[in-house]
């Protein structure tokens, strides 16, 4: 992939990213003190977390994003 796209999806996942940390900031409030952290095959959450845990998908994907990154750029 050429250096410029690779530059631009790097620029825009970071975007989303901070996007993704800006919302649940400004909406912290009124997150509610217990969130869902699972669901059954129905779709009615069976495990709650306190609200903290609402920054575990964006951490998690952030951490997997610089893995991917850091594998892909391997020269064999």
């Amino acid at each position: 992939m050429k250096k410029n796209a690779l530059s631009f999806f790097t620029i825009v996942t970071f975007i989303s990213f901070i996007g993704a940390f800006a919302l649940i900031l400004y909406n912290w409030s009124i997150i509610p003190n217990e969130v869902p952290t699972h669901y059954n095959a129905k779709g009615e959450p069976d495990q709650w977390g306190n609200k903290w845990f609402i920054f575990f998908p964006p951490l998690f994907g952030l951490v997997m994003w610089g893995f991917i990154r850091t594998v892909g750029s391997i020269k064999i």
